[in-house]
């Protein structure tokens, strides 16, 4: 009969961890995605950094850029719509 201890012991230990490939890609993606992201224009790319970066409700970042609650959801939906087709290309 197996015990729990018999059945531990038997576990083989698998490393979940990224392989080299995997972080070597995952950083290429990053780097891409800045590229992407710098290519925005100045205020779309505080807007979005507010948003998704710092956390900001979209009034917040509203207040803090001077610009209406209504133009930074259309700068947020262009910016996210461009740098989705931006991965996409990668």
């Amino acid at each position: 009969m197996e015990t729990v201890a018999d059945s531990v012991d038997d576990l083989v230990l698998i490393d979940e961890s990224p392989d080299q490939e995997r972080i070597a890609i995952g950083k290429s993606r990053l780097e891409h995605l800045t590229a992407g992201f710098q290519r925005l224009d100045p205020k779309t790319r505080a807007i979005v950094q507010g948003r998704r970066v710092d956390g900001l409700s979209t009034r917040e970042v509203a207040l803090r850029e001077g610009v209406s609650v209504s133009a930074v959801e259309k700068r947020l939906a262009k910016a996210m719509l461009f740098l989705s087709a931006w991965m996409r290309n990668f």
